[in-house]
């Protein structure tokens, strides 16, 4: 039995995705499979918010059609392959991930620099058995 490459890449802001998806895209392209986690921000949570309040829908409604754009968003920009997206809330969100991609069976988790400089991110990381690929932010 052969072990497929798997990517986890963590996704922390819309506009810093970038670097993540360029190598979720490329570990697809190679054969392997990717799964996002998107972590959703204070920002997000203002987003959703004033969606819910223009389109009169809940929290819930509003957060499930914020989190299916960014979804198709991604899918789109990695291409055809193995996709998951897994949806975790920013604070204190590093040991569930690294519990979701324990489970997932990764074999690399990809990190915004971002997220990695927080202490709580940085401390969990360090421990992680996973090889941890720290992506820069996009390049303006």
């Amino acid at each position: 039995m052969s072990n497929q490459e798997h990517l986890v890449a963590v996704i922390d802001h819309p506009g810093e995705a970038g670097a993540a998806i360029d190598i979720a895209r490329e570990t697809v392209n190679r054969g392997g499979r990717a799964t996002l986690i998107l972590l959703l921000t204070a920002d997000d949570r203002k987003t959703i918010q004033a969606l819910a309040e223009g389109e009169r829908l809940s929290i819930g409604e509003a957060e499930a059609v914020f989190v299916g754009r960014l979804q198709e968003n991604y899918r789109r920009r990695v291409g055809a392959g193995d996709i998951r997206t897994i949806v975790r809330n920013r604070p204190s969100s590093a040991r569930a991930v690294l519990a979701a991609a324990s489970q997932a069976r990764a074999t690399t988790l990809a990190v915004p620099s971002s997220v990695a400089r927080h202490r709580r991110w940085g401390r969990a990381l360090s421990r992680s058995p996973l090889p941890i690929v720290v992506t820069p932010p996009r390049a303006a």
